[in-house]
């Protein structure tokens, strides 16, 4: 009874992501900045380790 696991998990991990990005974003008042430069290439290869 745990149809698409990696699916349902690969969606919490980007409504974490999407939170954890506005609240930078909030706290440092910048969008597109180094934190996305860093974090988007380290953010593909973690979904790379899932699948």
């Amino acid at each position: 009874n745990n149809p698409e696991p990696v699916q349902l998990e690969l969606s919490k991990y980007t409504e974490g992501w999407e939170g954890a990005r506005e609240a930078v974003e909030v706290l440092t008042g910048k969008r597109h900045t180094a934190f996305d430069n860093w974090t988007i290439p380290a953010k593909t290869a973690e979904v790379f380790e899932l699948m």
